[in-house]
Formats: structure tokens, sequence, C-alpha cells
């Protein structure tokens, strides 16, 4: 994001592919539409800023570290995922399956 990739671009899909190879293998899954879709959802489902400042101030209150705020790079992580999923959704001539979201 800071350094201004677009996540619609080639290097947005490189580093979208990236991740979610690094995800399927933490997670021992394989990397396929169906993941990537899933982690979409995930991250779809994670960007509430709500939810983060409540664990910010959990953090705070305990005295832990506070860790760095990802809540900016959930929407582009998602752009990115969503429209690789398009790109080949249409490829293979079947949008049918891809959650139309975002």
């Amino acid at each position: 994001m800071e350094s201004g990739i677009d996540p619609l671009g080639d290097e947005g899909a490189a580093v979208a592919d990236d991740l979610v190879h690094r995800f399927a293998e933490a997670l021992a899954r394989t990397p396929d539409t169906g993941f990537r879709d899933w982690m979409a959802q995930q991250f779809e489902e994670a960007h509430d800023p709500r939810v983060d400042r409540y664990w910010r101030l959990v953090w705070i209150v305990n005295g832990w570290q506070v860790v760095p705020d990802l809540i900016p790079v959930y929407p582009w992580l998602v752009q990115a995922l969503r429209h690789r999923l398009r790109t080949e959704a249409d490829r293979s001539g079947g949008a049918d399956h891809i959650n139309p979201r975002v």
C-alpha cells in the first residue's frame, strides 16, 4: 500500500499470490481458487476498525505490546484477491462460484 502497488495490477497480483501461498503453507491448505476465496472472506470479516480498537485497548490496559495496525491493508488485500479470482474465472468462463463482494 505505502509503495503504491495497485491491487488490480500485475504487481498486486504477485503480492497476493505470494500471500496466498504463504497462508496455504502455514494452514496446510492447497493454494487454489477456493482457498483464495476463503482468504478474501476472512479478511473482509476481519476488517472492522471497532474490533481492532478494542484489542488495542486490551493490549494497552494489560501492558502488552501493541502490534502494528493492519486494518488499512485488508481492503487492499481483499481487492487484490477478488480481482485475481475474477480474472481466473473470466479465463475459465465460469464466474458463478466467485463471491461478488468487492
